[in-house]
């Protein structure tokens, strides 16, 4: 009889939403707890749970009991910060820090390449989380799916705060059309090739293998402008971009010393752009690169966090101001999609 009440209690407690799950398959209605104290909600995330799997690396995979909880919006924000800074469950950390990321997105999913964060209150909450170095990378990846400039220079101070080299940092700074001084356009007479040789097509999904024997080949090829920090050859540079730097389509097959091997062609220049490249999903990789009068330098994120910081500090106080504005960069109208992007305008 206890067992039947409880289930008729729970059945009441639920209530289906308006909102839709959705993975590559199907969608299904979301289905809200309207009853549980936040609290006690929030503390679930310490239980067993698992994410909804929607088969799209551009959706990510709220549950019910987070659409629950990010029904109550701003309500919900200071219990949720307060958890994810006593918790030691790493699950249930990332548990709470998504569901602030929902009630950024006022809990509406969008599609593959837009998505609007507008509570301004879930995002200042986020921000603040960026001085805990192990969780950085993480909350840049739900930031920088709707980037705004106001963010920088918070972004700007917790990597002045920070030790290490705030890799995820250093590459959110790079999605804004601003002129900063790593990650420049590269000019295409610049462009040179590498070849490399074995590259491993047998582990296309497993591609850390490529990176240093790109590194080395361009380190190797003597070359009078692209110069690779060595100290880079003995890293673990992946960040979350993890996809093929060889193209198979152009691996070619010679004979060396007798011996059958495949060989490929890199060209540099695209290499740089994939590898550091940013976008809506994709925060880069650890290591970035500046250009210097006809000079390109592939330097470590310790290299690059100091350039930025030399530039924010000397920047006029009404730069920082125009990079300090709460404006989206979708709603820019400076902020080209292709090609390199110039400061914003003032207006």
């Amino acid at each position: 009889m206890k067992i039947y009440f409880l289930l008729l209690a729970v059945f009441f407690s639920a209530e289906m939403s308006a909102q839709m799950h959705i993975t590559e398959q199907n969608s299904w209605p979301v289905v809200l707890d309207n009853t549980t104290p936040v609290n006690t909600l929030i503390k679930r995330f310490e239980g067993d749970w698992k994410w909804v799997q929607t088969n799209k690396f551009y959706w990510i995979g709220y549950t019910d009991l987070m659409y629950s909880i990010a029904a109550k919006r701003n309500v919900a924000i200071k219990p949720l910060l307060n958890f994810i800074n006593t918790t030691k469950n790493r699950h249930a950390k990332w548990g709470a820090i998504c569901t602030i990321h929902l009630i950024g997105i006022n809990s509406e999913i969008a599609g593959r390449e837009t998505e609007e964060f507008t509570n301004l209150s879930a995002r200042n909450a986020l921000l603040s989380l960026l001085s805990d170095t192990s969780l950085q990378a993480g909350i840049i990846e739900l930031l920088i799916r709707d980037p705004r400039y106001s963010d920088i220079p918070i972004v700007m101070n917790v990597m002045r705060n920070s030790k290490g080299d705030t890799w995820a940092l250093n590459n959110y700074l790079t999605i804004f059309p601003i002129d900063l001084p790593v990650g420049q356009e590269i000019p295409k007479e610049f462009d040179q090739s590498v070849k490399i040789q074995n590259p491993d097509k047998g582990a296309y999904e497993d591609v850390a293998n490529h990176l240093p024997l790109i590194l080395n080949a361009i380190s190797n090829s003597h070359s009078d402008t692209f110069f690779v920090d060595q100290t880079l050859l003995c890293k673990n540079l992946w960040g979350n971009r993890a996809h093929s730097l060889v193209d198979f389509k152009n691996v070619e097959d010679s004979t060396i010393n007798g011996l059958h091997e495949p060989s490929a062609y890199v060209k540099i220049r695209d290499f740089l752009y994939d590898l550091t490249g940013v976008d809506y999903c994709e925060i880069g990789n650890k290591l970035q690169y500046y250009v210097d009068g006809n000079k390109v330098f592939i330097c470590t994120q310790e290299t690059a966090k100091k350039r930025l910081l030399s530039w924010w500090t000397h920047l006029l106080p009404q730069q920082r101001k125009l990079y300090s504005r709460n404006l989206r960069v979708a709603d820019d109208p400076s902020a080209q999609k292709v090609g390199y992007l110039q400061p914003p305008t003032t207006n």
